[in-house]
């Protein structure tokens, strides 16, 4: 300390006496700075090594800048100094030893700064960086950048995570093409689905056959869905029977009440729906009140009680006694006694519907 003896002794001032120090040293900072720490005040001494360290910062000393920084406790100016003159990599070092809390966060905006000026790669490590290497993957994929979108997701997240990425990709091609690409991949049964989805039925069934026979009953099944809709009736017939599913043609048929086809597929491919087939038509029947020809389908289909339901629905109780007596030993002997019953007592009440009892309506 005989330096900083001699000068005091001469009557400097401490900020004076740190700078003749300082030229006295031969710019010997970490030197100058215990001298000043020892007869300045902290807050004297960091307002000059920051000063000192802004001169050296605009002249491009960074290095040497970033020291006095660090010297007087302020590592966030140097983070933003490096930030401004984008040296990244010190940046982040410096975050990492004296902010390392923020260093995810840090990577993070980084990337994203990085992202907007298309620096693609040095986006992709910060991501990495920060542990959201999903968002390297969406800026690839928002770029079509999709084989280093696949790369990064299989790298970071496995084979299911670049599956994802590659279904994504097959979407964004779309039809024939983005099934090619699934296939490429090797998920030859997202493929086929994907196939199915768009439409692309060609591209399904040529799949299936090659690569995955047990899915054909599959595709068959959507193409026929497909034709329905487009009301290909026919066709769609001809698809459900060669996916092994006649029940679906034949409730197609019924709901276009299409008697005479359902019967046909019921006959030939499902004949345990044929009863089903007679009573949808015979409850058509009956809704259009033709109760005669409903009663014939009923009976045919083996349910005669739908046809004394009928019948009793609309008072017709003779038509309701006679087929309850006819297939008696199905239907039972209760039925047939509470028809007769319910006769009697609707014989002694006045017709819903007549004008005796509106007339009765009327004096209450």
């Amino acid at each position: 300390l005989g330096l900083e003896s001699v000068l005091i002794t001469n009557g400097t001032s401490p900020i004076n006496l740190f700078n003749t120090a300082h030229g006295l040293i031969g710019h010997k900072w970490d030197k100058a700075h215990k001298v000043a720490v020892t007869y300045m005040s902290e807050e004297q001494v960091t307002k000059i090594y920051v000063a000192q360290a802004q001169r050296l910062e605009s002249s491009g000393k960074l290095k040497d800048a970033e020291k006095l920084y660090l010297m007087v406790n302020e590592p966030d100016l140097a983070i933003n100094m490096y930030k401004k003159n984008r040296h990244y990599e010190h940046m982040i070092r410096l975050v990492g030893q004296h902010r390392k809390d923020l260093l995810a966060e840090t990577h993070l905006h980084l990337a994203q700064q990085l992202e907007t000026e298309s620096k693609f790669k040095d986006a992709e490590r910060h991501y990495v960086e920060a542990n959201d290497w999903k968002s390297a993957v969406n800026m690839f994929r928002a770029h079509d950048m999709w084989d280093d979108a696949i790369r990064v997701a299989k790298s970071h997240g496995g084979v299911n995570a670049s599956k994802q990425v590659a279904y994504a990709w097959a979407v964004s091609l779309g039809g024939e093409a983005g099934a090619q690409l699934l296939t490429k991949f090797g998920l030859t049964e997202q493929a086929i689905d994907y196939a199915t989805e768009s439409g692309a039925f060609e591209q399904a069934f040529q799949l299936a056959r090659t690569s995955m026979k047990t899915k054909l009953p599959e595709v068959h099944l959507k193409h026929a869905m497909f034709l329905e809709d487009e009301g290909r009736f026919e066709e769609a017939e001809e698809e459900f029977v060669n996916a092994k599913k006649p029940k679906e043609a034949i409730d197609m048929y019924v709901h276009q009440q299409d008697w005479k086809n359902a019967l046909r597929i019921a006959e030939n491919h499902d004949p345990g729906s044929r009863s089903d087939v007679l009573i949808a038509k015979g409850r058509a029947l009956a809704d259009k009140k033709d109760l005669k020809a409903a009663e014939t389908q009923f009976v045919e289909g083996g349910k005669p009680e739908l046809a004394v339901k009928a019948y009793k629905e609309q008072r017709m109780w003779d038509d309701a006694i006679r087929v309850a007596e006819t297939f008696e030993k199905q239907l039972g002997q209760g039925l047939l006694y509470e028809l007769q019953q319910e006769k009697g007592r609707a014989m002694q009440a006045p017709d819903p519907g007549s004008d005796q009892d509106l007339m009765a309506t009327g004096r209450m």
